[in-house]
């Protein structure tokens, strides 16, 4: 992973700060399965069986302006992000790739009421592609009574959330107080779908839902 810090400052009360990350990883998951042919368990289950490795490389740009001064802290940011999977099937010799691009928002505030009290405020978004685990289209029954499929056409999770909260504190009394409310919202969540067969086993595939 690599990252730099670039600050500059615009007046006494004002500057700008950006941030530029790159980070790469590779992460493999291979799982073989076998029929019992002949007395021995030697026969290749093509339909629970996988070899898959996934390559990610994302790049993020955070731009953000921050207002400080006095009693008053405020912090509007913007973060660029393409983040590009490379999905491997060695199994069966299949590649499917992602390719995403987004912008996230993000706000930070804070109000010094006094040296022992503040009030704050945080609204952030957070992006989430899914895990291999999620995406191999490979049936998983290592639970017989749970039967688990990857879904290959699974999109990025979002999820916003804005945060707000009051404290404060008395030294001399030792009296603390504080008062807050926290709110999310997801969207594109990767759920799971769940449904019975005949025999009363769950079939379980992921899906996108808000």
């Amino acid at each position: 992973m690599f990252q730099t810090v670039f600050t500059e400052p615009l007046s006494k009360k004002v500057k700008l700060e950006f941030t530029y990350e790159l980070f790469n990883t590779t992460n493999q998951q291979d799982r073989f399965s076998y029929n019992q042919l002949g007395g021995n368990y030697n026969q290749l289950d093509s339909l629970t069986s996988g070899q898959f490795k996934s390559i990610k490389t994302q790049n993020k740009l955070k731009a953000a302006m921050i207002y400080d001064y006095k009693k008053h802290k405020l912090t509007l940011g913007l973060t660029g992000r393409h983040v590009a999977i490379d999905n491997q099937n060695h199994f069966n010799s299949t590649a499917f790739n992602q390719n995403v691009a987004d912008v996230l928002p993000n706000l930070f505030y804070v109000y010094r009421i006094s040296r022992n009290s503040q009030f704050q405020t945080t609204f952030s978004t957070n992006s989430v592609l899914p895990d291999i685990q999620y995406l191999q289209p490979v049936v998983n029954n290592i639970d017989p009574n749970r039967i688990v499929v990857g879904n290959p056409n699974l999109r990025p999770s979002y999820d916003f959330n804005l945060n707000s909260y009051y404290n404060t504190y008395n030294p001399l009394s030792g009296f603390y107080a504080s008062a807050g409310i926290y709110a999310n919202y997801g969207l594109n969540q990767i759920l799971s779908d769940l449904s019975y067969d005949q025999m009363g086993r769950i079939n379980n595939q992921y899906l996108n839902g808000n």
